[in-house]
């Protein structure tokens, strides 16, 4: 694969790595960063784009999970 790219609605996510990459890659490709605002509460939905080894575009979302909410004690 090659010219991944990844994208989150901006405030959601923070990249700490780059978010494109001309590739060509193998099976796995890394992103690094951090939930913010509302990614946060609600979660982060990512959508990504890559060129496969035959030249064709692929667009794919995942999704991770809000944080855990922290338990108060009184």
């Amino acid at each position: 694969m090659s010219d991944v790219s990844i994208r989150a609605e901006m405030g959601d996510f923070e990249f700490l790595s780059d978010t494109q990459g001309p590739g060509p890659f193998g099976d796995q490709r890394s992103f690094t960063g951090r939930r913010m605002g509302a990614g946060r509460k609600l979660g982060v939905k990512f959508t990504l784009s890559w060129r496969d080894a035959n030249g064709d575009w692929h667009r794919g979302e995942v999704w991770i999970e809000r944080e855990p909410i922290k338990a108060i004690t009184l």
